[in-house]
């Protein structure tokens, strides 16, 4: 892949998570503007997530049979299309229609851009997936500002305009430069769903599927309750901006460092390491009764994530092999998002009903019992796993 592609690559996925994101902070004015019910806006925001979750499964695994361009230049289109149909929606069903159409092309877009990246040099694959998910949660925290931004000055319809205009000028980028396809190992290989369920039998997927689960997982708490567990202690809605503002700021920058770290010292032991922190640290958040001190605690989940999280992507990038990289990501993708919508839908009843410490203790036995079994699966010892890796972990995040 040559520099100018890999920009390209990297500026649209920057644009398609930003589309999808920059509905949550318009879901207000879009009830209000199309008189939704409470289960209206509830499908708006949700559709993409499911919709990203099909993506990854159905259609990513094209991009291992000799479709990567096509996978790629057809997604940037839906990513177009789907915010096209928010302008000229009149009701519900064009705004979930656009949604999931959405949803649907990041879903598509992202396994196929992670094994491109890792493909291009495998002994560096955990550094380049690094940044491709600094620049993927980038997309996601600057496209709600942009569209709330927007919103206010110029109205409802100009952040999707905007979302419409920046995708469909990547269209003719790709037609004119072409983007490199995935090695394929052969072209006559079985069916994509008999690709999955092969992968899913190996020991490696396996290990990078727990470890993908395990880190991706917890969002779906945060999404539910964040909110809610900062205003109940007594913060602000500018102090739950500012928490995820600092969350995302140093997983941008520790993203690149943990794929680098994961290059040299192993994605497995790595991803294991972050993941077996995380949960202890979990527990803490139930105990919190100030909410500044809360917010503080994200600096170190996000130092933790940006650790793990690219190590999960090498370690699957590791245990695949050409022909298989696109639809090995998206396995792991999806598996870690649906465990975080399941969470999603049980921490907020939960939380009113037992309250935080039963809420973020299970969540933290649950990241445990995942790590677990991830470890068991890797055969990896207590010295390579936790003790090497741990000793290493602050020195070497700041070389």
């Amino acid at each position: 892949m040559s520099p100018r592609q890999l920009t390209v690559l990297t500026i649209a996925v920057f644009v398609l998570a930003g589309s999808v994101g920059q509905v949550l902070p318009l879901l207000g004015e879009l009830e209000q503007e199309y008189d939704l019910p409470s289960i209206g806006v509830g499908l708006v925001a949700g559709t993409a997530f499911f919709a990203s979750v099909a993506g990854q499964l159905t259609l990513a695994p094209l991009a291992d049979r000799g479709y990567t361009n096509q996978l790629l230049l057809g997604s940037v289109t839906a990513s177009a299309v789907g915010s096209a149909l928010f302008v000229v929606a009149d009701g519900l069903p064009l705004l979930v229609t656009g949604r999931f159409i959405t949803g649907l092309g990041l879903g598509a877009f992202l396994p196929a851009a992670r094994g491109l990246v890792a493909a291009q040099n495998p002994a560096m694959a955990g550094q380049h997936l690094g940044r491709l998910q600094a620049v993927e949660l980038a997309g996601f925290l600057t496209g709600p500002i942009i569209g709330a931004e927007l919103a206010a000055v110029y109205g409802l319809d100009a952040p999707f305009i905007a979302a419409t205009a920046a995708a469909a000028a990547f269209i003719p980028i790709v037609l004119v430069l072409g983007l490199p396809q995935l090695a394929t190992a052969d072209l006559s290989r079985p069916r994509p769903g008999t690709v999955v369920r092969s992968l899913v039998g190996r020991r490696q997927v396996q290990v990078a599927i727990l470890l993908s689960i395990a880190l991706i997982a917890p969002a779906g708490l945060y999404e539910a309750v964040w909110d809610i567990y900062i205003e109940d202690r007594g913060g602000t809605d500018r102090l739950v901006a500012l928490s995820l503002a600092v969350y995302g700021g140093m997983f941008i920058v520790m993203a690149p460092i943990g794929g680098r770290l994961a290059d040299r010292r192993g994605p497995v032991p790595m991803g294991l390491t972050a993941a077996a922190l995380i949960a202890p640290l979990t527990v803490v958040y139930g105990w919190i009764t100030v909410p500044l001190v809360a917010a503080c605690f994200v600096v170190f989940e996000a130092f933790l994530n940006g650790l793990g999280m690219p190590a999960a992507q090498a370690a699957m990038a590791r245990a695949t092999a050409p022909g298989e990289q696109a639809t090995g990501q998206g396995l792991a993708g999806a598996s870690g998002e649906i465990a975080a919508g399941c969470l999603a839908l049980v921490a907020a009843p939960i939380y009113r009903g037992l309250g935080a410490p039963w809420l973020f203790t299970g969540v933290a036995l649950f990241i445990a019992l995942v790590t677990s079994a991830a470890a068991v699966r890797a055969r990896v010892g207590g010295e390579s796993a936790s003790t090497t890796a741990g000793r290493t972990l602050a020195r070497e995040a700041t070389e």
